[in-house]
């Protein structure tokens, strides 16, 4: 079963930074003869690392990574390092007699290993290797040697006992200490040999691995190959295509004189693995020499083209480097895959000559190098309090998954806060009191006024904010004091007995997730000194942040649920905070807009739209206005998924129709649809349409009970905590696989109709199940019956039926999802590239540039930059919590995939992780293709709240913003609904006012003037002079009669069928007059600031009739759609 995606992928990721700290604790505790040294120590494991084998080494018999093998490894290395004298690599070399020793530990195990492989073999969960002999003497080195002489007779075919053939075992343990010298030159100073490989397909056994002193380790330096050379000795002939045509005749050509190199059939030995990747592939070595002379002789420079001689020449190396000087435009690499041209790359290139390090010495960081989690974001391992003594190896079971482990973990002791300890005399005397008095210190360092903050979530420390601090007999609560003061200080409160009850529990609880997990990659390995929590710190973790619209100023928000912590796992101060989780004062308007960077307008007036910054203007009131360029023909498609979602639907039945339809009783479908095992082996010839109560496969199975439930939506980003020490019974996302009720599933005419090709094609798996209803395995010689031989089993060919099917590759998703069929994906994509077909022949069409470009004066308060999704500010979309429908349009706005701005449908939705997949109108690079629903590059999935939703708007009303100064405010507005008051600005410096008077209602509440008048420059619809001239002519006349307007609005709808889409509000002939001078053009082309029209903010009687008649107009659209949407110019326009 494949289930889909429908969240962010989750990925574990290793940092380094940590295990670096990790193997410091665990190996400095060690007491050793010789000086401890962690670089030195970090060198061995990444050589011992190696044995496991890598690109270019097999691994060895008794070493596997699934049966733990490098915790067996390390454990050698752990005991073994005091008597060695020394480390295992030592001046930037491989010592070989150290090495040998960990070998000798590995060689001791072999027969353990191989015995423990042979009793699960014995139990059906083994691996298919060569097994230790029954011997009834039970001398364990002879059934060892035994298994040895098997071995290396199946894989090296050589009988050890002949001296002259077990020189081939010693060249194979040779070349494979070889290899570790070759691996660890490569990975520190550079290819130490081009010519190097290892020459056998399968690595020798540990206990060979002896005398490695003796051994000839040198090698030849060499040349490299050539591109087509090094092609040639590592594609398959099924690749030939890649190379020139004389190249691929010597893969290919049966006269070819190293055809010998590339057959087309070879064996596979799966080497007692599971998976197809992980076997080896029985192919000849290549002999360089004879490929090189056969190109010589066939492949001459002659039959090369210009451009394929160029293909094979050696390259240089390129430092790219950040240079704001350089402003040019790189041209797009690729663009038939869809790669744009990049517009003021800043950034410079240079031929750069990798340094050659040319004698062999100790290794080091480089110089300036933080490795002990002193970057901001890093994990703080070093910050808690460490008791080093007690740091371990142990196998603890630790929850992971749900699941505990079966490996050792390594276990933190953490002691009292070192200023705790500091303050009392010893540890039996530390206090409650001594606690809050430190805290106490630090709450007036930080001016008081607000509650102090700690660190917790270690080592992932996130900030918290401080409620109260308490142990088993008193506590005491962080609160504003008495009066007028507004300070905060901690003060007693009194503590019920069910309170201290209450603690014991919390505090037993809190050691047992520290130690123990909850079932979150991250959370468990840390023990609590003497297993005596104490005392305990009541917080709120920060949950998320939001940015201020008017000053970009970022402030933090806590959580509302309180958790108890342990006061030996918070940190009262971090050096090196995650400056993305901080708040931060207001910032200057240059700086949140910077000049030509790419902004998103949010109110109501080109919503959606994406502009470019071109300057910026100050009132005399001293509130600051962005002047934005944006395209005059970027259209606004309107949401045509809603009707192709609601047009195109699959039928479903419930399951006693379909049952009956297809002649089969209700639990034979259910068991058809989901799974039906049978063994031995249990396999699955189930159609998995459904699984459980909680999956299914869209298009095909539904659950009814997901249409009467509601299901939570999840929006909005968040700081996620993996401490484990979350409130318990916190708001989670409720989903149907939580329901208690009955749930009955539907099915689709398409899942009846493959299900009644199933049962015509093996009829006989339908008759077993009908009479064996409550079998929960089936016996496969039963439902499947025996074949002559020869044949193809009937097993057989139901399963590769299966396999073949379109629902073998189909995605599960949550019963709670929905999505749009497939066919209307398809439509969807097809309508929304036919209407950018449409706009495109429009533009082309236009041969006025003037019309192209027009500037509008807008608040930054209703604008979004994109250079801030880039640096990771915290940016909340408008519509995050209007839920939404299939079909909406949205536009992004956060995701780092999406190019900025680019729009699309909503055509499937996860409620229960806040995730929707969307049909964007436009390829782009890492793009999908949603499952096969649509074309390559086109379909994403991601959160919700990264998206601005177009159907459902919700527009933020401008304000006014004032500029900042020294981080402090200059002015602030004395009515923040008001609406920002901007002079308007003419292509020709002359301010003409509008012809429209201003409503005297509006002119009471103040919100406009004399001074202060707006022009808007509103929606036209695509090229209908008819509509254009009526609207023109009615903003001419303002004076008209009201049922005079109503009979050219009839006379118009009776000229042209096709109903607007969108309103239109008050538009003046003499600003449109203006903007076709040749100025605007200019003025952009040469880099000016572009005069602007700003955007009004008084509703018209006009824009109320419009209303009424765009409401009309929706009606009429929905009820029947003719032809291509109707398409609006932007709102600007």
């Amino acid at each position: 079963e494949v289930k889909r995606q429908i969240d962010r992928e989750a990925w574990e990721l290793l940092d380094l930074n940590m295990l670096r700290q990790y193997l410091d604790l665990e190996f400095r505790n060690n007491l050793m003869p010789f000086k401890f040294d962690v670089e030195s120590v970090i060198d061995d494991w990444v050589t011992l690392i190696m044995i496991v084998g890598n690109d270019f080494l097999p691994h060895m018999p008794s070493i596997d990574i699934g049966e733990g093998a490098i915790d067996e490894i390390m454990r050698s290395y752990r005991e073994l390092l005091p008597t060695m004298g020394g480390y295992i690599t030592e001046g930037g070399k491989i010592n070989a007699n150290r090495i040998e020793k960990i070998f000798k530990r590995l060689g001791e195990r072999e027969y353990e290993v191989f015995s423990s492989r042979k009793k699960s073999k014995s139990r059906g969960r083994g691996r298919n290797t060569p097994t230790p002999p029954k011997t009834s003497s039970g001398n364990q080195e002879q059934s060892a040697l035994e298994f040895k002489k098997k071995y290396y007779a199946e894989k090296f075919g050589v009988d050890i006992e002949k001296e002259e053939e077990f020189m081939l075992v010693k060249q194979a343990c040779e070349s494979f200490m070889q290899g570790l010298v070759w691996c660890f030159d490569y990975y520190y100073y550079g290819v130490p040999s081009w010519t190097w490989f290892y020459p056998f397909h399968y690595a020798p056994m540990a206990s060979d691995m002896i005398k490695l002193s003796s051994m000839n380790l040198k090698m030849q330096k060499g040349e490299p190959f050539h591109p087509f050379t090094q092609l040639l000795c590592c594609l398959p002939p099924q690749s030939s295509n890649f190379l020139p045509k004389c190249y691929r005749e010597l893969m290919t050509l049966n006269t070819s004189p190293v055809i010998d190199y590339y057959p087309l059939q070879f064996e596979v030995d799966m080497n007692g693995k599971r998976n197809a990747w992980e076997a080896v592939n029985l192919v000849p070595f290549i002999d360089s020499e004879k490929i090189q002379h056969a190109i010589k002789s066939h492949c001459p420079e002659s039959k090369l083209t210009d451009k394929e001689k160029k293909r094979n020449k050696f390259g240089r190396e390129y430092l790219y480097q950040y240079d704001p000087s350089n402003t040019s435009n790189i041209p797009s690499s690729f663009p038939a895959a869809g790669f744009e041209e990049i517009l003021c790359c800043e950034s410079s290139v240079s031929v750069y000559n990798l340094p050659h390090r040319a004698t062999k010495g100790p290794i080091r960081l480089l110089e300036g190098t933080e490795a002990l989690g002193r970057w901001p974001g890093d994990p703080q391992v070093h910050i808690l309090n460490i008791k080093r003594t007690n740091c371990r190896l142990e196998e603890i079971s630790i929850n992971v998954f749900g699941r505990p482990s079966r490996k050792e973990s390594f276990i933190i002791s953490v002691q009292l806060p070192k200023s705790v300890l500091e303050e009392s005399k010893n540890v039996d005397d530390v206090s409650l009191g001594s606690v809050v008095s430190i805290m106490s210190a630090l709450q007036k360092r930080s001016s008081g006024k607000s509650r102090m903050t700690v660190w917790v979530n270690y080592p992932y420390l996130l900030e918290a904010e401080v409620i109260a601090v308490s142990d088993r007999y008193e506590r005491y609560s962080l609160e504003k004091g008495p009066g007028k003061q507004t300070q905060y200080e901690f003060v007693s409160v009194d503590y019920r007995d069910e309170e201290k009850r209450e603690f014991s529990h919390i505090s037993e609880k809190a050691n047992e997730t520290l130690l123990y997990g909850k079932s979150v990659p991250g959370t468990g390995g840390i023990e609590i000194d003497d297993g005596d929590v104490g005392i305990m710190v009541c917080v709120r973790p920060i949950s998320t942040l939001t940015v201020s619209a008017q000053t970009g100023a970022r402030k933090q928000h806590f959580n509302s649920d309180d958790v108890w912590v342990p006061i030996q796992v918070v940190a009262l101060d971090n050096q090196h905070p995650d400056e993305r989780f901080l708040s931060c004062p207001p910032r200057p308007i240059k700086e949140r807009f910077a000049e030509n960077s790419q902004v998103m307008c949010l109110q109501a007036t080109g919503y959606g739209q994406v502009g470019k910054v071109i300057g910026y203007e100050t009132s005399s009131k001293k509130n600051v206005a962005l002047n934005v360029l944006f395209d005059a023909k970027t259209p606004q498609i309107p949401p045509f998924g809603h009707t192709i979602a609601n047009s195109i639907v699959d039928q479903y039945v419930n399951t006693k129709i379909a049952a009956k339809h297809l002649g089969i009783s209700t639990l034979t479908l259910g068991k058809v649809a989901g799974s039906v095992y049978v063994r031995p082996g249990r396999f699955d010839i189930g159609l998995n349409l459904k699984v459980g109560r909680e999956f299914k496969v869209s298009g095909y199975t539904r659950s009814k009970v997901v249409d009467q439930q509601k299901v939570a939506w999840k929006s909005g980003d968040t700081v996620k905590h993996v401490s484990g020490l979350d409130p318990e019974g916190g708001a989670g996302v409720s989903d149907v696989s939580s329901y208690g009720g009955s749930m009955m599933w539907e099915y689709s005419s398409r899942a009846i109709e493959l299900i009644a090709a199933y049962r015509a094609k093996f009829p006989q798996v339908f008759k077993i199940i009908e009479e064996h209803g409550d079998t929960i395995e089936y016996e496969k010689n039963e439902m499947f019956p025996k074949v002559a031989k020869g044949k193809v089993s009937l097993f057989d060919k139901c399963a590769k039926w299966l396999e073949q099917l379109d629902t073998h590759h189909l995605p599960l998703v949550p019963v709670s999802s929905k999505s749009i069929s497939r066919d209307a994906i398809a439509a969807v994509q097809r309508a929304s590239d036919d209407v950018r077909a449409h706009i495109e022949r429009q533009k082309a069409a236009v041969t006025n540039d003037n019309n192209k470009y027009i500037t509008v004066k807008l608040s930054p308060s209703v604008v979004l930059s994109n250079d801030d999704i880039k640096s990771g500010q915290w940016v909340n979309s408008p519509t995050a919590n209007v839920n939404p429908k299939l079909g909406d349009r949205v536009a992004n706005m956060t995701n780092v995939v999406v190019p900025f701005g680019l729009r699309g449908t909503i055509v499937a939705i996860h409620p229960s992780t806040g995730y929707v997949e969307v049909l964007f109108d436009s390829f782009f690079v890492g793009g999908t293709t949603l499952y096969g629903s649509c074309a390559s590059g086109r379909g994403l999935l991601l959160a919700y709240s990264q998206l601005l939703n177009l159907s459902n708007r919700s527009p933020i009303k401008p304000r006014a913003v004032y500029d900042v100064k020294e981080n402090k405010v200059v002015k602030k507005s004395t009515n923040q609904t008001k609406e920002p008051k901007i002079r308007p600005i003419t292509l020709n410096n002359q301010t003409k006012k509008p012809k429209e008077p201003v409503d005297n209602e509006v002119a009471k509440n103040g919100d406009t003037d004399d001074d202060d008048e707006q022009i808007l420059l509103e929606k036209t619809f695509e090229d209908t002079d008819d509509l254009a001239k009526f609207w023109l002519e009615l903003q001419r006349d303002n004076k008209r009669s009201k049922g005079k307007r109503e009979v050219e609005k009839e006379q118009w709808k009776e000229k042209d069928a096709k109903p607007a889409e969108h309103m239109l509000k008050s538009i003046d002939i003499s600003t449109k007059q203006q903007l076709k001078q040749p100025d605007l053009v200019k003025s952009v082309q040469a880099g000016q600031p572009v005069k602007s029209i700003s955007a009004p903010a008084v509703e018209t009687e006009e824009d109320k009739l419009l209303k009424l008649f765009a409401r009309a107009t929706e009606i009429e659209r929905k009820s029947k759609i003719k032809g291509l949407p109707v398409v609006s110019k932007p709102d600007f326009i």
